[in-house]
């Protein structure tokens, strides 16, 4: 990717003419908004190339959450706190867990298994629900 670099003189069109006299009287160019319009279009797209860049890095920053497991459905929390002393059967990647939501935590639940067991269940470990 090239860096584009737009000079405008403030006195004439903005031509090698015009940029090397100065105020000249010898100058007979015209202010051209041709320079003006361009001048514009960079600094638009100066802005839009700032924002992808900030978007890539929030893509970057999602995909790597998902390459690690660290990525949790904000559903999966919301459907553990509403339950919260109901009894629910779970999909997990350890296997399939039925009981009561003791606690909905930050990032894991506590399940109370018919047999007295509390289970912690990682919310990304879960798979359906």
């Amino acid at each position: 990717m090239g860096v584009l670099y737009v000079e405008s003189s403030r006195e004439g069109c903005g031509c090698f003419k015009c940029s090397t006299r100065g105020n000249s009287s010898e100058s007979k160019c015209k202010p051209n908004s041709t320079t003006r319009s361009l001048e514009e279009r960079v600094a638009i797209l100066e802005g839009l190339v700032a924002r992808n860049a900030q978007l890539i890095a929030e893509n970057r920053r999602l995909i790597t959450q998902l390459e690690n497991g660290d990525a949790v459905s904000p559903e999966v929390r919301e459907f553990f706190i509403e339950n919260e002393g109901d009894t629910v059967t779970v999909a997990t990647t350890f296997g399939t867990v039925t009981g009561t939501v003791i606690t909905a935590g930050t990032d894991a639940a506590e399940i109370l298994t018919p047999e007295g067991d509390i289970l912690i269940i990682p919310y990304r470990s879960v798979e359906t629900i």
